[in-house]
């Protein structure tokens, strides 16, 4: 509980396929799409590496722990 996680951020970006039904959206092929960033964490413990969902779980039960001692 006392380690803390690497955090690194992903670029993401809302991209619809071309058959996405823009006719049925305001602003149709126009539409302003989200964009922003999504932290990675990722732990180190022994010879293991854990990252990606498993991480982001650890993180928030490890979060939720503290909160409740």
């Amino acid at each position: 509980m006392d380690y803390k996680p690497l955090c690194s951020y992903l670029d993401v970006q809302m991209k619809p396929k071309d058959d996405f039904p823009f006719d049925k959206i305001q602003y149709g092929r126009d539409y302003p799409w989200a964009q922003g960033k999504y932290p990675v964490y990722i732990y180190e413990y022994q010879d293991k590496v854990i990252w990606g969902i498993t991480a982001r779980i650890l993180k928030n039960f490890i979060e939720l722990i503290r909160t409740t001692l």
